[in-house]
């Protein structure tokens, strides 16, 4: 089988273009990659995965021993940030009453941080808002 040199410098074009990946630090994926693989994982407690209804009322994880604060992320189905909240120190979070989330597809995500690196993900756990 003979390639051309235009079609090997296509190809070879193709595939540079399609390793390289912009960062992006407020989406899921990147929020989902900040932990380290071999950290443990935090449980996703209320809303559970999956739940259908209004609009939570509490955000709720499992505790992980030694960390020093959480961060708690939102996703919309389009994947643009709707919530954070920074350094929580508890295992869960009140939804403020004056940010009700329009009617579809959520995900949310915690993070345990320790001495400014994170050591434990509980990776995305989606919720649809259906009134």
């Amino acid at each position: 089988m003979r390639f051309s040199l235009t079609t090997l410098a296509l190809v070879a074009a193709l595939g540079s273009a399609c390793a390289a990946q912009p960062a992006a630090s407020e989406t899921p994926a990147a929020a989902a990659q900040a932990a380290a693989a071999s950290s443990p994982d935090i449980d996703h407690l209320a809303p559970v995965p999956d739940s259908v209804g209004a609009t939570p009322g509490r955000f709720e994880w499992s505790h992980i021993d030694g960390a020093d604060f959480y961060l708690l992320r939102v996703w919309n189905e389009v994947d643009r940030p709707v919530f954070r909240a920074d350094r929580l120190t508890d295992t869960s979070l009140a939804w403020p009453a004056d940010a009700p989330l329009d009617l579809g597809t959520y995900f949310w995500s915690v993070v345990a941080m320790k001495d400014g690196r994170p050591v434990a993900e509980s990776g995305l756990a989606a919720f649809v808002v259906t009134r």
